[in-house]
């Protein structure tokens, strides 16, 4: 008793999203009617099946089932080669059951995403962007990275240049963009460009960007010059009237003294000095003095700077997971921009501590790509970490029990500048990271 089986194909080839099909023959080499079932067994199980499910069949004779393939489009399914197995279980010898094997090859496909942050950038001749690709496909992403603009008005600096990017992850690189020549004075000039994102094998993206140069000689200097010469010429005019109004109030009872003692010298024939003339005597001169001018400016927030954080937290385990970015003595942090990241569609709560002060709390499932950007920067002392907080309730597409969140921040840190020290971390699979200040 028993039965044997065979596949009309040894290797069969699907897409995910797709389903393909081969042909499975058993037959009956046992000497009663039996009946069959079918199982599909190793990884491809998952998103394969046998129709019909179930064969009866005479002694000696041969019945066919077809095995049929349909992956999911997703980065649970890699491209490669899956060996399978099916089996045909007879019901009235279990010891005779048939197994064959065979491959199935899932193809490759590709889901890539990029997005500039922050979209426009502000300076008088230097700014900085940072460039987020995320793979959303079955294989891992080779792209590479280069910036333009149509009017050669700038000139960049992509760091990296190259990325490699696995399945269901992203990549990040820092794109610093240069006005080749000042902008001394007029209105703020925005100069488009593109960032070029071209993954291997692939078409390329396309994200566009912008600076708005500022001038050199801001608009209001010129303003606020004319307003203070305006008033400094008012004021001069003012002073100027005063003091001869003083001189007329002090010379008119002067002038009366002086002829009324000419008139008394006249009668009894002495000739008396007039007290009206000026002379050498004590001075009455003016008083010399200083001008001092200050303008408004903005207080020194350091150098430029950029970092990420990266947290892992295990689904379902009631507990957060944390990820910090530490100080050195004497440093203070000034961040101008935040970018929020979860690509693989998580769900929990990600929460940004300066200290133990929570400053701003978001829901996973509200979160892909998410940016920020502040008027005021927020400022973290030495004594105030930046922390990211993730509470996990369930993971997304990545196909295991662990979330995993990215926060990248961009800004100003002044103080001593060669003790940066590196974030500290706590719980499993956190990564904190501070590329060099420029």
């Amino acid at each position: 008793m028993g039965a044997t089986a065979s596949l009309d194909a040894d290797t069969v080839a699907v897409e995910p999203g797709a389903q393909v099909s081969c042909e499975l023959k058993v037959r009956n080499t046992g000497t009663v009617v039996d009946q069959f079932t079918f199982s599909v067994r190793g990884e491809a199980a998952a998103w394969a099946s046998v129709e019909p499910p179930t064969l009866s069949l005479f002694p000696d004779a041969e019945g066919t089932a077809r095995v049929t393939f349909q992956p999911t489009r997703s980065i649970g399914v890699r491209a490669g080669p899956v060996p399978f197995a099916v089996r045909a279980a007879s019901r009235e010898d279990p010891g005779g059951d048939a197994v064959v094997e065979a491959v199935v090859e899932v193809l490759p496909f590709a889901d890539t995403t990029a997005e500039l942050v922050p979209r426009t950038s502000h300076g008088r001749q230097f700014a900085r962007h940072n460039l987020a690709f995320d793979n959303r496909g079955n294989q891992p992403v080779v792209v590479h990275l280069a910036a333009s603009d149509p009017d050669g008005l700038l000139a960049f600096q992509v760091s990296p240049a190259v990325l490699e990017v696995p399945p269901g992850a992203a990549g990040f690189a820092a794109v610093r963009v240069r006005a080749r020549g000042p902008l001394w004075r007029g209105s703020p000039q925005t100069i488009p460009f593109q960032v070029t994102a071209t993954p291997a094998g692939a078409k390329p993206i396309l994200v566009d960007g912008s600076m708005q140069q500022l001038p050199v000689i801001a608009g209001w200097i010129p303003r606020a010059v004319a307003v203070c010469l305006a008033l400094a010429i008012m004021a001069a005019g003012v002073w100027v009237l005063s003091q001869r109004a003083a001189n007329n109030a002090v010379q008119a009872p002067l002038a009366q003294a002086d002829q009324n003692f000419q008139t008394i010298a006249a009668r009894v024939g002495t000739e008396v000095p007039s007290i009206n003339k000026k002379g050498g005597g004590g001075g009455g001169g003016e008083d010399g003095g200083t001008t001092t001018t200050t303008t408004p400016g903005t207080g020194p927030l350091g150098a430029p700077t950029f970092g990420r954080v990266e947290v892992a937290d295990t689904a379902g385990n009631d507990q957060s997971t944390t990820g910090r970015f530490g100080l050195r003595e004497g440093q203070i942090l000034s961040v101008t921009d935040l970018l929020l990241q979860n690509p693989r569609g998580d769900t929990g709560t990600l929460a940004i501590r300066r200290g133990d002060q929570v400053i701003l709390q978001d829901s996973l499932k509200d979160v892909t790509s998410k940016s920020y950007q502040f008027s005021a920067p927020i400022q973290f002392h030495q004594d105030q970490d930046l922390v990211v907080e993730v509470t996990c309730d369930n993971p997304g597409r990545q196909g295991t029990g662990t979330c995993r969140e990215a926060v990248s921040f961009s800004g100003f840190v002044s103080g001593p500048q060669d003790t940066a020290q590196p974030s500290s971390t706590t719980g499993p699979d956190v990564q904190a990271t501070e590329p060099p200040t420029t």
